[in-house]
C-alpha cells in the first residue's frame, strides 16, 4: 500500500515514517509539510491512503483533503490532529476523510489496524 503523510510537524512525520516502516506491505511514497505540497507532488497519483494534519500553513489539511478527493477520489484518507474529535469530526468527514485519528493516541497497534483496514477495503472494491 502507498502511503502519504502529510503534516507540517517533522517530528511527528518523522515518528509516523518509523511507526508504518514496522508494518508489513507499506511504502511512503513521499512526505508533505503542507497540503499544496501534498497535491502537487510528481507521485501524488500512485498514493492510496493518506494520513494528513488538519491544520498546517499554506493550504490546509481540510482544504487538501476536499481537493485530493476531487483529484483521485478512490484515495483514503485519515485526518491526524491535536484537535479535540467532537470538534473537528464533522468537518473532516465532509472533507473527504475516512476516519480521524488523535495524534496523542496513534500507536503501532493503531496505525496497523487503520492500513489493514483500508488495505482490506481497497483489495475488494
Amino acid at each position: 500500500m502507498n502511503i502519504c503523510i502529510v503534516d507540517d510537524n517533522k517530528f511527528f512525520v518523522d515518528a509516523m515514517k518509523i511507526i508504518l516502516g514496522m508494518l508489513d506491505g507499506i511504502y511512503i511514497v513521499y512526505t508533505a509539510s503542507n497540503g499544496k505540497e501534498f497535491l502537487q507532488h510528481p507521485n501524488f497519483q500512485q498514493v492510496d491512503l493518506a494520513f494528513t494534519d488538519i491544520s498546517m500553513p499554506i493550504l490546509s489539511g481540510i482544504d487538501a483533503m476536499r481537493l485530493a478527493k476531487q483529484m483521485k477520489p478512490e484515495m483514503k484518507i485519515i485526518a491526524v490532529s491535536n484537535m479535540d474529535k467532537k470538534l473537528s469530526e464533522a468537518m473532516i468527514i465532509e472533507a473527504g476523510a475516512s476516519e480521524f485519528l488523535e495524534k496523542d493516541h496513534i500507536s503501532k497497534s493503531v496505525l496497523s489496524e487503520v492500513v489493514n483496514n483500508y488495505y482490506c477495503k481497497s483489495c475488494k472494491d
